[in-house]
């Protein structure tokens, strides 16, 4: 067996381009108490669809990472927009400290993603449309709304997908009773060349949710109902929460004291 040796300013060489190949990203802020996991998460995407697997790191932190364009979240919020890394330089991204609005009373509040507001909504379009599936990995069991799962917790947001739509028209040949609300929104899907073309695949509701349709054999249309997505856990009014720009809504347990929703840093 031949032995290869390698001659050190080879190797030199190699650590070089492959630092020349990247950049740094760093995420400012308080890592707040009543957020549980306290990790910046984010997927490279060469093209919609084609992604590397997540990187995640910590607070105020730099991360050496691959130059291209990245979807970035922090304890379920998303910065709003592709975040470009280039090489050899460093991007710093700061997040936003909220305090519970003083109109909100309660023992218990939930701060959650304001997805009646239009930056949230296009934060949705924009990582799925990119990913082709959400972001965050979500579960509903703890609080009655969404928030960040563990390794080994349900992902409530995944268990769908739209493998069917390349069939769709397969299936319609052969069954006439496909409907066109099936079609439309596999048209939808096959055919976005940009985030927004997803919105017939979603509603969005004043109550800060939303649905999205989904597409099953042999082409039936169900629609799941999203619970609210938490970026904490409940809080008091002495909490805050660090966040990426966009609108969150506060929203005490006591349903006869208005929900304030609060736009930061847009």
């Amino acid at each position: 067996m031949k032995k290869l040796f390698f001659s050190l300013p080879l190797i030199m060489l190699a650590n070089s381009v492959f630092a020349q190949a990247t950049g740094t990203l760093q995420v400012n802020g308080p890592a707040s108490k009543v957020q549980l996991f306290q990790k910046v998460k984010a997927i490279r995407c060469e093209s919609p669809g084609k992604c590397d697997a997540p990187v995640t790191f910590d607070l105020n932190k730099a991360q050496a990472l691959p130059a291209g364009d990245y979807v970035v979240g922090y304890e379920n919020s998303l910065y709003p927009g592709l975040v470009q890394i280039q090489v050899g330089s460093a991007k710093v991204l700061q997040l936003q400290s909220v305090s519970v609005p003083p109109a909100v009373k309660g023992q218990k509040i939930r701060v959650s993603r304001d997805l009646s507001d239009a930056t949230e909504q296009r934060k949705v379009l924009l990582s799925f449309f990119q990913l082709k599936q959400h972001f965050f990995r979500l579960e509903a069991e703890r609080f009655g709304d969404l928030y960040l799962t563990g390794s080994w917790d349900r992902d409530y947001v995944r268990r769908f997908d739209y493998s069917l739509c390349g069939k769709i028209q397969e299936y319609r040949k052969a069954n006439s009773n496909v409907p066109d609300l099936a079609v439309e929104v596999c048209q939808a899907w096959v055919n976005a060349k940009q985030a927004n073309d997803l919105a017939p695949l979603f509603v969005f509701y004043s109550e800060g949710n939303f649905e999205q349709r989904w597409v099953s054999y042999p082409g039936d249309v169900f629609i799941t109902k999203m619970p609210r997505h938490l970026v904490s856990v409940p809080v008091t009014e002495s909490d805050s929460v660090s966040v990426f720009p966009g609108a969150y809504r506060f929203q005490s347990e006591d349903a006869s004291i208005p929900a304030v929703s609060v736009r930061v840093g847009l």
